[in-house]
């Protein structure tokens, strides 16, 4: 791997730990919203299915993110780096 490789990575990852971070607070405040809706229903009513949404459309960027950190780390490698990544990585 080269050098430039290696600091585009570094990069990539500082970026998307970040991200991930800042997610999985608001996934973290999301989680307590909810359990506050489901303390004061106790019951599926309208906070408690806004808080699951709200949760829901959190998690989902959180996947979103994850996915664009790996295909953005894929598109720094070569061919042949590609291959082993994808073996590794991206089939079951």
């Amino acid at each position: 791997m080269s050098q430039s490789q290696k600091d585009q990575i570094t990069d990539i990852e500082s970026r998307y730990a970040r991200k991930r971070g800042k997610l999985r607070a608001r996934i973290a405040w999301a989680d307590s919203e909810l359990a506050d809706a489901l303390a004061e229903e106790m019951s599926l009513g309208p906070k408690v299915e806004t808080s699951i949404e709200h949760l829901k459309s959190i998690v989902g960027e959180l996947q979103h993110e994850t996915v664009a950190y790996v295909l953005e780390l894929r598109a720094t490698l070569t061919e042949p780096q590609r291959t082993i990544f994808d073996e590794r990585w991206c089939r079951p």
